[in-house]
């Protein structure tokens, strides 16, 4: 037996012109999933560049139930710059392509339609785009103080610097029938819907800013798919082979053995099963934390609030100079980066 819904979705799908059939075909799919629910939905589909006038998306308040509450979800399809900033147009005939910087690009999907989201119980955007931007300095910080501002409660963007949209886009209606229907949680839904999804997560991280309330600061974090075998704490190990030199005829992958803590830092270590050569691993994870879900083992990392971005990187973990593999030594620090957060802390202890 169904339960009757008690809401309705006002849904926008913003995109370029290279995908309007994406756009057209994910509007009647995200339709099909929620009317199979009975959940009324007014929808329109728009070019990134041709934003709402004043007063113009008032026919999307007639096409639902005025006693009913309802939610606003927005929908992008763009590409993201390798310099900072999406894409916002496309060439097509005399128009040119231009990107812009993310805080423009959302003003220009989100600014017309603030009053509809001031009324709406959840107001949340959905981006679809290439990761490319996400990793220069700024980007998501200009988001996230654009979002801060306005009555927008959630931003879900993939991180992945190739994203494949079929590899992603399958997944919207599941999400928007557990969020739209079923009432779900943003964490809830994505997590048993793309942390279930074995090529989404494979595919691509997320991305996630999101508050419960409105007059709230934004929570910021990254999560990715981070099996330890493959991944620990998100860090991709190099290929067996290439470290061994084992014929392709063998099983040339690595099989994790333990890991051990070492101070700040936490030590994993491999053995390959062609030929048992160690692979021994050092790690200062900073702010990333492994969580699993549905007994699948995920790397959650937090916004640095002081710095203003996500502390970890690979290329900040480099090995400490002289730092031989074998035998395994907990006595020092393996990382520079830990070496440098024992630093700090011992350094405030003295203070203290």
């Amino acid at each position: 037996m169904r339960v009757a819904p008690t809401c309705s979705l006002i849904l926008v799908i913003y995109h370029l012109k290279v995908f309007q059939h994406l756009a057209e075909s994910l509007w009647r799919q995200l339709h099909a999933a929620l009317a199979a629910f009975h959940v009324t939905v007014a929808a329109e589909t728009r070019l990134i560049h041709k934003e709402f006038r004043e007063g113009e998306s008032a026919h999307l308040l007639d096409e639902i139930d005025a006693n009913r509450p309802f939610h606003l979800a927005i929908v992008f399809l763009t590409e993201g710059d390798p310099q900072g900033g999406w894409w916002h147009t496309s060439q097509h005939g005399n128009q040119k392509s231009l990107s812009v910087a993310e805080d423009q690009f959302l003003e220009t999907c989100l600014h017309t339609l603030r009053k509809i989201a001031q009324r709406a119980l959840t107001a949340r955007v959905f981006g679809v785009s290439c990761g490319f931007n996400l990793q220069t300095k700024g980007s998501l910080n200009r988001i996230k103080e654009y979002l801060q501002r306005t009555a927008f409660m959630s931003i879900v963007l993939p991180s992945t610097c190739s994203l494949l949209m079929c590899e992603y886009l399958y997944m919207m209606p599941e999400i928007f029938v557990n969020l739209y229907y079923f009432g779900a949680g943003l964490d809830r839904t994505l997590f048993g819907v793309w942390g279930r999804s074995k090529e989404a997560r494979i595919h691509t991280g997320l991305v996630i800013m999101d508050r419960a309330e409105q007059k709230l600061t934004l929570n910021v974090r990254q999560v990715q798919y981070a099996p330890i075998a493959l991944r620990p704490l998100g860090v991709q190990l190099p290929v067996a082979r290439a470290i061994c030199g084992c014929s392709e005829n063998l099983q040339t992958d690595w099989a994790f053995k333990k890991q051990l803590p070492n101070g700040p830092e936490i030590i994993f270590i491999y053995c390959s099963r062609c030929c048992g050569m160690e692979l021994q691993v050092g790690i200062f994870p900073g702010l990333r934390k492994q969580l699993v879900y549905h007994e699948v083992t995920f790397m959650l990392e937090v916004w640095d609030m002081n710095k203003g971005l996500f502390g970890f990187h690979p290329l900040r973990n480099p090995p400490n100079e002289g730092k031989k593999p074998h035998p395994v030594d907990i006595g020092q620090m393996w990382t520079k980066a830990g070496s440098k957060a024992l630093a700090a802390e011992s350094s405030m202890n003295v203070a203290e």
